[in-house]
């Protein structure tokens, strides 16, 4: 190996290691872990984003109203109450094509969820 194919190894090897330590990841088998991937490994779950907090609260006002229903009986008022309920659900859930019909989804959705609410409490 001649003195330069030998600084050109040394090169590609040092680029290398800095490129395993920038990504987090190391280059040997037996080499210990980086700060970076100690940090990784030990992650808690990911934090609550608005969307999810909103289907968890969906969740548990579809859950009061059904056992509402349940301990007192369905009437039409609440039948149609919940099937208004999924229907605006669904559409609100979806993909929207723009940003004003996913607003206007979104408000009958919320003006649903109230009314259910309403029958629940």
């Amino acid at each position: 190996m001649t003195p330069q194919q030998r600084s050109d190894a040394a090169r590609k090897a040092a680029a290398s290691r800095r490129a395993n330590q920038a990504n987090g990841t190391t280059s040997a088998p037996g080499a210990r872990p980086t700060s970076r991937q100690v940090v990784n490994q030990y992650k808690a779950t990911p934090a609550p984003n608005y969307r999810d907090a909103r289907l968890v609260a969906m969740a548990a006002v579809e859950d009061a109203f059904i056992l509402k229903v349940k301990t007192d009986g369905i009437n039409d008022e609440a039948r149609d109450a919940y099937a208004r309920y999924q229907k605006l659900k669904a559409r609100a859930l979806a993909p929207a094509i723009n940003q004003e019909t996913q607003n206007e989804a979104d408000l009958a959705l919320r003006m649903s969820v109230l009314h259910l609410v309403k029958l629940a409490f």
